[in-house]
Order: C-alpha cells, then structure tokens, then sequence
C-alpha cells in the first residue's frame, strides 16, 4: 500500500490524518482547476475525523480556482481558516469569497425544510440568480419586512459576506467566467458514495483502504477509456448530444417509413456492380468496428483482472488480520490460563502452611 498510502499524521489530540492517493490522481489533481469536497460516514466503522485541506504554489503561480461544497459552516470555516493561515493579509471570510461556490441543490432543500410560505419560498429562492448586487439585496430588505423570526434568523446566516458570496456571482470575488465555468451543485461528488458504499459499509479500516484503492483504480481506468473511445461509464451514452443525436435519428426513421414504398422501388434499379461494391464496404465496417469491439473487450478483461487480483489481495489480508486476531486471543487465554494455576498453587501452598489439609 505504500503507493496508496500518502501519509499518516497523529495529532497531540489523539487523532488521526491517513491521506490516500494513487500517483496518476496526484497528477490529475495538479491539473485541476475546480473539485468538489464531500464526506461520507458509511465506508470505516466508528467515529469519523473531519478535515479541510488546501494549498497554493505561489512559485509557479498554481491555484485552484473554485473549489464547490455544500455550505456546512464548519467545512467552510476549516477552509477559510486554512487559506487564511496561509496568506493572513485577508480573514478567512473574505479568503472564500474568492473562491467558494455553494451547491445550489443543498440550498433549496434547506430552504424547503423551513417550510416557509410561498411568497417567501420563491423570493429566497430567486437570491442565486438574481442580475445584480441590488436586487440581491432588496430581497433581503423584502425578507424582514416580515417581521417574522424565522425568516430573520434565515436572512441573518445568508447575510454573511462569505455565504452570500457562495451563492451569487455579482456578491463573489471570483471572476464571471470563472463562476460561469464551475458548476452549481455537488451531484458527481454525492454520486460517489453510492459507488463507495457498494464497495461496503462499516469497513475496518485496512479494508476501507484496500477497497478504496481498488474503487479509485477502477474508475480512473473507467474514465480513461471515455476520453479515449467515448464509452460512458453506465456504457449508455445519456449526454444532451445524444439525446438530440436520438431525437435526429427518429425523425430520419419516420421520414424513411413514409417513403418505403418509393426506396424499395429505387433499389430494384441500382445496378448489380453497385449492390455488390456497396456490400463490400459495409463488411470492411463490420471488420473494423469489431477490431474496435476486441480492443474495447481485452480492456475491459484486463480491468476485471485487476479488480481480481485486488480482491485476493484484500482477503489475504483479512485472513492475516483474522489469524492475528485469533493468536492474541489464544495468548490471553493462555496468560489467563497461567494466572488461574499461578493462583491454585499459591492457595495450595497457604493450606500447607496453615496445616488445613
């Protein structure tokens, strides 16, 4: 694991930091301009340590440009924090209005679980897409006009510079294009769970590990082959160009049913020669998208491979583990073991002397 297994950090306050990365997701993340953070409880059973970690290389003028979460305080906080320590010109407040994005997704449903009237519902709504720093303002000046404590107790948390500037670009430090870049919401990262829970829940730690590694390998090759072939993860492309690609080829479908009648009497006057040159292309295209399928079929082979070999090395592991676990018990027992007759001889021995025998 020493390829996965980065770092191990024990703090003075018992915890714990295990940072886990496989070389080519180091680079990547070099590369990257925005990420999305996210925590799940699920994978390692017992209590969870929570970190925000972010850095700069003032050197090479490298930066991430947004990074996108959902607005948990503390997350946030940790973050500003961070930045600030790194570059204490600005308080970590302002540090995130440069560069923190909120999950517009995490946002409506907070604000439906405050179960506020209808007006009041769509005009907080609206704040995100409001055109300008006045308008988003005047809702707010709209919000208290309530005078009703639990929209004030809303507009009082949304009316930090910090969140407010998450939510809406014309309030942000960051720049329009960059905003505009970035997405709105944390889906592909709460997508990931799912896929890391299947992997299984309440793991100890080794295994959490191992399978990690072993999910992280598989879809990084997963993502490769997308790039390189255009086959999507579910093996269904789903994208807007293929729902529009679909929709064309529909179309072409009905067209081609209502002239059926004059297509076939078309064909009965291509020539022979055509026919016979025609069908010789369509198997020249049948032989190369199967070399093409083959390709496809020996790279997914040697992912399921991988994937095997992984698992036999996590069951070794959980078999050493057992093994381990199995020669402590059988040392206490047998540390028990030698305290029970430690004790009888020494009773043995007091009865001899007090003659009670």
């Amino acid at each position: 694991m020493h390829n996965y297994v980065r770092r191990i950090e024990q703090f003075e306050d018992g915890q714990t930091l295990i940072l886990c990365m496989l070389d080519f997701q180091a680079k990547a993340l070099q590369n990257l301009k925005c990420f999305q953070i996210d925590l799940t409880f699920k994978r390692v059973h017992g209590d969870i340590n929570e970190f925000e970690i972010n850095s700069y290389d003032e050197t090479h003028k490298l930066s991430w440009e947004c990074i996108l979460g959902d607005l948990d305080a503390g997350q946030a906080k940790g973050l500003g924090l961070a930045l600030a320590k790194r570059d204490p010109s600005k308080n970590w407040e302002e540090h995130l209005t440069y560069i923190f994005k909120s999950c517009l997704v995490h946002f409506n449903r907070n604000l439906i679980a405050k179960k506020f009237d209808n007006e009041v519902y769509l005009l907080a709504k609206s704040i995100p897409t409001k055109s300008s720093a006045e308008e988003v303002y005047g809702c707010f000046e709209k919000l208290e006009s309530y005078n009703n404590q639990r929209i004030m107790d809303w507009t009082q948390y949304y009316r930090q510079p910090y969140v407010l500037a998450s939510l809406n670009k014309h309030i942000s430090n960051m720049e329009n294009e960059i905003w505009d870049h970035h997405g709105n919401n944390t889906n592909v990262a709460e997508a990931a769970h799912a896929q890391a829970n299947r992997e299984g829940k309440q793991l100890k730690l080794i295994t959490a590990i191992m399978r990690g590694r072993q999910l992280d390998e598989r879809l990084f090759k997963t993502a490769e082959i997308n790039d390189k072939f255009g086959i999507p993860y579910t093996r269904r492309d789903k994208s807007e160009i293929k729902r529009k690609a679909k929709a064309m080829t529909r179309k072409d479908n009905n067209k081609r049913s209502q002239k059926e009648t004059s297509n076939k009497e078309l064909k009965k006057k291509v020539p022979l020669q055509d026919v016979t040159n025609r069908e010789k292309l369509e198997k020249k295209g049948k032989r190369k998208a199967s070399t093409s399928e083959n390709t496809l079929k020996a790279k997914r082979s040697r992912i399921d491979i991988n994937e095997s070999d992984s698992e036999r090395e996590i069951s070794k592991l959980e078999i050493e583990e057992r093994k381990m676990k199995l020669a402590e018990r059988r040392t206490a027992d047998r540390k028990a073991q030698a305290e029970i007759e430690k004790l009888e001889l020494e009773n043995l021995k007091l009865r001899k002397e007090l003659n009670l025998d």
